[in-house]
């Protein structure tokens, strides 16, 4: 179960749900980003909004980005309000915790109808497991390609 697999980001996604019940549907994502903001202060967590996270190379920051949200120095947090989340997205919260050197973040989609079809998690580990696997794949191919003469 998720809930004992990560209480943190479960924690979190339930004050999403809470904020977006509240807060009520049609907002700008900047609104949904302070409400979880306040409501994660409220309930003891500690949270960093607009976190900047710097790009180092050879000892010197080069640039600066920013994530809405940190939250317990674990958790990258990411607040959309789109149609539909895309693999850039999941691309810029994997460009954050690589920077951050974390490994868990979330995508919160306010957008979303009903906010569980907007949730997607982000991990570094699944995205070396999932590089590793495709590589897996692509070997196993070659493999069986060559053994065939193709």
């Amino acid at each position: 179960m998720i809930k004992e697999e990560d209480p943190l980001t479960y924690q979190i996604i339930g004050i999403a749900y809470y904020v977006k019940r509240v807060a009520g549907p049609g907002l700008w994502e900047a609104a949904y980003d302070k409400c979880l903001c306040i409501a994660l202060r409220n309930r003891g967590f500690k949270v960093r909004p607009q976190a900047p996270l710097f790009l180092e190379f050879e000892g010197e920051r080069l640039m600066g980005y920013r994530c809405d949200l940190i939250v317990n120095d674990e958790v990258i947090v990411e607040v959309k309000c789109v149609d539909a989340i895309v693999d850039e997205h999941k691309r810029q919260v994997l460009n954050y915790l690589h920077l951050a050197k974390l490994e868990r973040g979330l995508i919160l989609n306010f957008q979303e109808p009903k906010l569980v079809n907007g949730i997607r998690r982000v991990s570094t580990k699944a995205h070396i497991l999932s590089k590793l696997m495709k590589h897996e794949r692509e070997s196993i191919i070659d493999d069986f390609a060559n053994e065939s003469g193709n």
